[in-house]
């Protein structure tokens, strides 16, 4: 299993950093309907056991490991 770190952007704008435990991650359809436009990231364990599923609104990105470096700036030359 691998630690895998979601950054989710919260309704009022904060990032939060949920820490999960996964062999993988997919994207996925809503479960609800077939034509569901709705897309999750959806991380399973080796036995294809579903650990977390977070709607793709929210989802800023997913980075392998634990730590991240919010102090990081981007490197824009403007």
């Amino acid at each position: 299993m691998e630690d895998w770190t979601v950054i989710l952007r919260r309704p009022d704008g904060h990032l939060e950093f949920e820490h999960v435990e996964a062999e993988s991650f997919v994207i996925e359809r809503g479960p609800l309907s077939k034509n569901s436009r709705i897309r999750y990231y959806v991380l399973r364990d080796s036995d294809r056991a579903e650990g977390a599923r977070f709607s793709e609104k929210d989802i800023v990105g997913i980075r392998k490991g634990r730590h991240i470096d919010v102090t990081a700036k981007p490197d824009w030359d403007w």
